[in-house]
């Protein structure tokens, strides 16, 4: 099963920390921008080229994780939430709600990151249950 994990950008290593515990629970994990290098000027091309990648990771993901514990100001993990939305995939929400949007019943609200996990292995289950039992 294939997650996207969206935060703020100035929590990289905590989202590779996250995802690198994911990936031992057998998920893939499709969050390429936990890598991107933060140093590079932000050029429109650039820009471009990440935004881009990371909507095709999104498209490529069968559920789709945001922690909220953070407040952003660049606001990209909301455009990835909206996206997430629109493409009728799984949320879950971890930490706060932050906007109106957050509340909506689909969303799947949670406090905290291990009530996230057991949501998203509960998930698992289910899935290889239903494509086990085709």
């Amino acid at each position: 099963m294939k997650i996207y994990l969206a935060a703020c950008f100035e929590q990289q290593e905590e989202v590779r920390q996250k995802l690198n515990e994911m990936e031992s629970l057998g998920f893939t994990c499709m969050s390429s921008w936990r890598f991107e290098d933060g140093l590079i000027p932000p050029t429109p091309e650039h820009l471009d080229k990440c935004a881009s990648r990371d909507l095709a990771d999104l498209e490529g993901s069968d559920w789709f994780v945001c922690l909220t514990d953070k407040a952003s100001n660049r606001g990209g993990k909301h455009v990835e939430l909206g996206y997430a939305l629109a493409l009728r995939m799984p949320v879950i929400l971890v930490g706060r709600r932050e906007n109106i949007f957050h509340s909506l019943r689909r969303i799947n609200w949670v406090e905290t990151w291990p009530e996230a996990v057991a949501l998203l292995l509960k998930w698992q289950d289910e899935t290889k249950r239903v494509r086990e039992a085709v």
